[in-house]
């Protein structure tokens, strides 16, 4: 086995544990993955310009991420490769986010984890923290609303909007407002 596949095997064992070399480890195979233009293109913005820099991951240049402090997400290859790659998203985790592991989301996706009191508009609502399981594939322009979560191997189909909690493993959704329309088994 070559020096590169061993780097390779060895990062990769490593994946999903959260540690600075890790992280670094990472966020070179993330710069591979997504190639060098896109990569250095996401860095000039969000640690040369300081839009998004009090993120430790790296996120496309169009996206808008608040509360990243609130947010749980697994460190894992493809998890990172949607949030460097996934252009003009909006996940706002004022109540928490909680991701499971290999969450791929398309470009587009707003997650919104609170809104706002009728009487008062500075004051925003409490809620339970969105919560998305492992191995799920969320389309593009899906709109994921405050409490919600969405169990283990669910695929959300594009433009859907997501005012309820599935908790149901392997199944498809979609619509507006989302509901069950298969199963990823058959």
């Amino acid at each position: 086995m070559s020096i590169k596949n061993r780097i390779k095997s060895k990062l990769l064992s490593m994946e999903g544990e959260d540690s600075f070399t890790n992280r670094f480890f990472l966020k070179i195979l993330l710069m591979r993955k997504i190639g060098f233009p896109l990569s250095f293109t996401n860095f000039i913005f969000q640690r040369v310009l300081r839009n998004q820099s009090e993120i430790n991951i790296p996120v496309h240049f169009t996206s808008k991420i608040t509360h990243f402090d609130r947010i749980k997400i697994s460190y894992d290859l493809i998890t990172l490769t949607s949030f460097a790659v996934s252009g003009n998203c909006y996940i706002q985790a004022y109540n928490g986010l909680i991701c499971g592991k290999n969450l791929l989301f398309a470009p587009g996706v707003k997650i919104i984890t609170s809104g706002h009191e009728l009487a008062d508009i500075s004051k925003p609502t409490e809620n339970p923290p969105v919560k998305i399981g492992n191995n799920v594939w969320i389309g593009a322009n899906v709109v994921i609303l405050p409490g919600v979560t969405i169990g283990d191997r669910v695929v959300i189909g594009a433009g859907s909007i997501v005012t309820r909690s599935f908790t149901e493993h392997g199944v498809i959704i979609a619509g507006n407002p989302a509901k069950i329309i298969g199963s990823i088994d058959g």
